[in-house]
């Protein structure tokens, strides 16, 4: 299965959405350069992620489910 995650990159909405997702719920972590935790959610069927919080750059998102984790590089302009 393939993951989606866009627009990527990322300017004026700063939102994200994922698809391709086939549990029910996920956690999500964002991580920046140096592999500090900036950003963390937890849900039930995310498909939008509010990055708004996050200044721009380049940054690594992980999505955890019970199934499998997915580790893309996302970019923020």
């Amino acid at each position: 299965m393939d993951l989606n995650i866009y627009p990527n990159p990322i300017s004026s909405s700063r939102m994200i959405t994922i698809d391709g997702l086939d549990a029910k719920s996920f956690h999500i972590e964002i991580f920046d350069l140096n592999g500090q935790l900036v950003s963390e959610k937890l849900g039930v069927k995310v498909k939008e992620v509010d990055l708004s919080n996050l200044t721009n750059g380049i940054y690594f998102i992980a999505i955890h489910s019970n199934k499998r984790s997915y580790y893309k590089k996302i970019v923020l302009e």
